[in-house]
């Protein structure tokens, strides 16, 4: 299987049937492909957020103790990883969960012979899918632990930063960097994480929407079946 989402296979798509709205879905297309560039970029700053105190750059981790233990003449760096690395993977999961979220857009005004009319939540679009590839794809995705961590996530910092980010090191596996703390979210308990644990998950959650969209340009669009 391809590891691409063709979008310009689905504009492609859409402009054949002559739609007459035609223009709006593809406005729809084209702001998930804007996502997924702002997304590589902020996930690229999260990643390298601590690479000064990697295992290559700082094989023993004496730079990355130093600075740790406020000993370190410029120990602004330490602070600044921190920051970078807090504020681009929040940058990242907002836009994985927004991709989904426009995604559950063009499911239903494409696939669903009765679209969803006022707030279009996906899991509503989803409950209303019929039995398909598409259906069974969307409904992994949206299930998968990772996806429900970043929705939590999401809803704990949306209005106030509840899930503390801060820089740590481990002396036992020698895991370094930006590490989240344990948190609680609607009664469910989430444990704390490497920052680049959460980011490879946000990986495989964007890997899922590849999946999903490849099912959706495979799907029947039953909305324009009959006209």
């Amino acid at each position: 299987m391809s590891d691409t989402w063709s979008l310009k296979f689905l504009r492609e798509r859409i402009q054949s049937l002559g739609l007459s709205d035609a223009d709006d879905v593809i406005a729809r297309i084209n702001s998930i492909g804007r996502a997924v560039l702002i997304y590589e970029y902020h996930k690229r700053l999260a990643r390298d957020a601590f690479e000064i105190f990697s295992t290559e750059n700082d094989p023993s981790g004496r730079c990355l103790t130093t600075h740790f233990f406020g000993m370190a003449d410029d120990g602004i760096v330490l602070w600044e990883a921190g920051i970078v690395s807090e504020a681009n993977l929040i940058a990242a999961i907002n836009i994985t969960k927004g991709m989904f979220d426009s995604f559950g857009q063009l499911v239903n005004r494409l696939v669903l012979c009765e679209p969803i009319v006022g707030n279009v939540y996906l899991h509503l679009v989803l409950k209303k899918l019929p039995p398909s590839p598409l259906r069974s794809e969307l409904s992994a995705a949206t299930s998968s632990e990772w996806f429900n961590y970043i929705t939590a996530f999401i809803n704990s910092v949306k209005h106030s930063q509840l899930v503390t980010h801060g820089a740590s090191v481990s002396f036992v596996d020698d895991n370094r960097g930006g590490k989240l703390k344990e948190f609680t979210h609607n009664g469910k308990h989430y444990p704390s994480y490497w920052a680049r644990e959460i980011l490879e998950g946000v990986v495989e959650i964007q890997k899922s929407l590849i999946v999903c969209g490849q099912a959706l340009n495979n799907a029947e669009f039953q909305r324009y079946k009959h006209q």
